[in-house]
């Protein structure tokens, strides 16, 4: 497919005739190209093992899922769509063809194939790494080229894997070639072997000459048929039949545990934890659950790469602008988690609703139990914005001013939710029955306990009902 034309910046050395610069995402279409253009070669040979293809997505896909922010006056049209021919989803398209680059090849190559009056980057694509030969400038720096020709090195944009001052960067496999070639020969292998039939666990070993086919057949049957019969029953075998079991099963001709340890070590060289391949993790480490092997995986490989590639993506920008992942989103605790750091801070007025409506938040309900049942009640009472209440099992210690004056001046809807043998709470949810104004839900618990120790001791259908019917509410807020 040839790229549209696009205007370039006039300053510079051309490219050189011989390159067709229309032409973007260029492929060779041999192994020779590959090995010319100094990059690892060995990806021919991954592209064989699945887990080097589900670890490479699952990188390539969580970098380019974070929004890319612009920083500064005036944004440039890259920051949405670098490319929209060769990559119509957007900027986070193009980001993942360069990550992918960079894991696989050691580097990803941008060119800018259109710029601005004023010399500036308006759009960019990402080059095929396999296809760019790198070499050093005389004169300095470094050159680019394509089959025989050149790209302009003021439109190129390297970003190495791992920068160490050399031509080119290195792949994240070149470390763990060993365990790529294991991984590739062992899953060759156990195909080969489950197409051949498989390899059988034992044989009958039969002391006699010229056993036709059809002897053998209807002695493997009988073998079958009697084991099954016998059940634990230890066989009775003929002089002339000798039953032998091979040193190794099927397990081990599977290479199934030299197989595990390869794709951990494949896993490792992108930092991407064991359970995410569907792998045990290893016994013994202090990060064991999901979250905290998920936070350390973004600290320690994903966080750094992102940061390299919005680093030189920034540098075509003019000075006091800058490109940044937004990684809200990608590290945003799980509801239960920032529903209660939210409301902790709430009821301590360290934030107010509309700062958590800010933060995401689409409704903000309030509520607690025993005492914070009651604070919630009265802060509502008294104007705070909010478009929910939960009133679980509230002792007013305080008086003052009348429960059903309170809660007459709450419009918004509510909860309450008490034990029946849970004395003053459970003669509360009289007067809210009475005075109330709908929208309100009563909600009566054959139980004694106390506040949110319905959860922790009542029976599991009493806690569970407590559940639902915060859970039903909050759906209709």
């Amino acid at each position: 497919m040839r790229r549209p034309r696009l205007r370039r910046r006039a300053a510079g050395a051309p490219a050189p005739s011989i390159f067709d610069p229309d032409l973007a995402g260029l492929h060779p279409t041999s192994i020779t190209a590959y090995l010319e253009s100094g990059a690892w070669a060995s990806p021919w040979l991954a592209g064989k093992v699945g887990t080097v293809a589900r670890c490479l997505q699952l990188v390539s896909q969580q970098i380019a899922s974070l929004p890319l922010r612009f920083r500064g006056s005036y944004e440039p049209l890259w920051v949405a769509n670098p490319d929209p021919v060769w990559f119509p989803g957007g900027v986070g398209s193009a980001i993942f063809a360069g990550v992918s680059s960079m894991y696989a090849w050691g580097d990803a190559f941008l060119w800018v194939t259109s710029r601005y009056d004023t010399g500036y980057p308006q759009t960019w694509t990402v080059l095929d790494p396999q296809a760019v030969v790198v070499e050093a400038n005389p004169a300095g720096g470094r050159l680019y080229r394509v089959n025989s020709g050149y790209l302009n090195p003021d439109d190129v944009l390297q970003i190495s894997r791992d920068p160490r001052g050399g031509l080119r960067g290195t792949s994240a496999l070149e470390g763990y070639a060993g365990n790529v070639a294991s991984a590739a020969a062992a899953e060759t292998f156990a195909a080969d072997m489950l197409a051949g039939g498989g390899i059988p666990w034992a044989v009958l070993q039969v002391d006699r000459r010229n056993l036709s086919a059809e002897q053998a057949a209807k002695l493997q049957a009988d073998w079958l048929a009697r084991a099954s019969a016998r059940g634990p029953a230890p066989a009775v075998i003929p002089n002339d039949i000798a039953f032998k079991e091979f040193a190794f099963n099927p397990k081990d001709m599977a290479l199934l545990e030299t197989r595990e340890w390869d794709a951990k070590q494949i896993a490792a060289a992108f930092g991407v934890p064991a359970f995410m391949l569907n792998m045990q993790q290893a016994d013994g480490l202090n990060y064991s659950n999901p979250e905290m092997l998920f936070a350390t995986w973004w600290r320690s490989e994903l966080y750094p790469a992102a940061h390299r590639i919005e680093a030189h993506l920034s540098t075509w920008l003019p000075r006091g602008a800058w490109v940044e992942f937004d990684a809200s989103q990608l590290l945003r605790p799980d509801l239960q988690t920032l529903t209660a750091v939210w409301t902790s801070l709430l009821d301590k007025g360290v934030v107010t609703v509309d700062e958590v409506r800010a933060a995401g938040a689409e409704r903000v309900v309030v509520g607690g139990a025993s005492l914070g049942a009651m604070e919630s009640l009265y802060a509502l009472s008294k104007g705070l914005d909010a478009d929910g209440l939960i009133w679980v099992a509230g002792i007013d210690l305080y008086g003052g001013v009348s429960i059903s004056e309170q809660v007459a001046d709450v419009r918004v809807p509510k909860l309450f939710i008490s034990g029946d043998a849970d004395e003053e709470p459970a003669d509360l949810l009289a007067e809210f029955e009475a005075d109330a104004p709908p929208p309100a839900e009563i909600v009566t618990l054959d139980t004694g306990e106390h506040g949110t120790d319905i959860l922790a001791y009542a029976p599991v259908a009493i806690a569970d009902e407590f559940r639902e019917s915060v859970v039903d509410f909050l759906e209709t807020i």
